[in-house]
């Protein structure tokens, strides 16, 4: 129990309710392994800190479909590396270029790359974005999206504040005014950090 909580609600909506993290997981993986054998090369959009390793770590853990990572990407993979885990990926600027050219790896930009530059750098490539906001902005300008979210959705955030009990809620970012409203209609006096 707690008397006084702060949510982050990026997605404090209904409409934003999460698959299982392990179906999109299957996903991923099943729509990397099809592009592959279209002779096509994956290319996923992902933030660079925390989704970009989450997603180096799933094709490690599961396949044995080499990743590429984008420079950024590999610099950040580094320290995860030096702090304890391992991450095994080829930087693009030196041993992932051939890879590339191959088609048979999995590669990861940041999400900062537009999906229609890299249409035009890589020709034969797909490109999907892994992220919560699959669920509001479907295949718009990509081939394949996937919701997979280091944010809590809807249920989650709606479940984790009745497990605490807390006497006040306030929201911050996303939808933090509706979700507050939508607390207080469930009793709970949720207010939003900042008008």
């Amino acid at each position: 129990e707690c008397d006084i909580m702060v949510v982050e609600t990026t997605y404090g909506r209904p409409n934003f309710s999460f698959p299982p993290r392990e179906e999109v997981y299957c996903n991923i993986v099943e729509w990397t392994a099809k592009t592959i054998k279209e002779n096509y090369l994956p290319i996923f959009l992902v933030y660079p800190i925390g989704k970009a390793q989450e997603i180096t770590k799933l094709f490690n853990l599961f396949t044995t479909i080499p990743v590429v990572t984008h420079p950024i990407i590999s610099k950040a993979n580094e320290i995860v590396n030096k702090f304890g885990d391992t991450l095994t990926y080829y930087d693009l600027s030196t041993d992932g270029a051939d890879l590339i050219k191959s088609k048979n790896c999995v590669a990861l930009f940041p999400t900062t790359y537009s999906p229609k530059n890299l249409k035009l750098s890589y020709s034969c490539a797909k490109i999907a974005l892994a992220t919560g906001w699959a669920l509001l902005y479907g295949n718009k300008d990509v081939d394949a999206t996937f919701p997979l979210s280091g944010h809590a959705d809807f249920p989650q955030l709606i479940q984790f504040i009745k497990a605490c009990h807390p006497k006040k809620v306030y929201t911050i970012h996303g939808y933090a005014s509706d979700f507050a409203v939508r607390l207080n209609k469930m009793g709970i006096d949720g207010r939003p950090l900042f008008k």
